[in-house]
């Protein structure tokens, strides 16, 4: 399965981050796995989005930081592609990992603001409270 992974650049990405354990985890498992910064997408003249993204050499038995070491790598795996062509997009798999059934409010309730543009624009909102599960 081709997956995508949005991050802030890559650059500035940091071996412990979330997404790159995740990339790393899901490449262990024979997928091919894409990191993506928020601005390496692009729109093509024929509609579609694309997106200068990078892959890891196959060294996914690496640790964290030779992983990124490659995905960082400007001579190996830098790529452009449509997004069409991956798999999971960037944003489902976002929406995957929550965890959440298909019949989960989540998926179905009206969109709100987040909790911070409520905060700064001087409205109520309600206290945001981890979950434990």
């Amino acid at each position: 399965m081709k997956i995508g992974f949005v991050i802030n650049a890559i650059a500035t990405e940091k071996p412990e981050y979330t997404t790159v354990r995740l990339a790393l985890a899901a490449a262990r498992k024979g997928h091919d796995t894409w990191l993506i910064g928020v601005d390496d997408f692009s729109h093509r003249a024929d509609g579609t989005v694309a997106a200068h993204a990078r892959s890891a050499a196959d060294n996914h038995r690496a640790s964290e930081e030779e992983f990124l070491e490659s995905i960082q790598d400007d001579e190996y795996g830098c790529d452009d592609i449509s997004i069409e062509d991956l798999d999971k997009k960037p944003f489902s798999f976002m929406e995957v990992t929550l965890g959440l059934a298909e019949t989960d409010s989540y998926w179905t309730a009206p969109a709100q603001d987040w909790t911070q543009k409520k905060a700064f624009s001087g409205n109520r909102f309600r206290k945001d409270y981890p979950v434990n599960y």
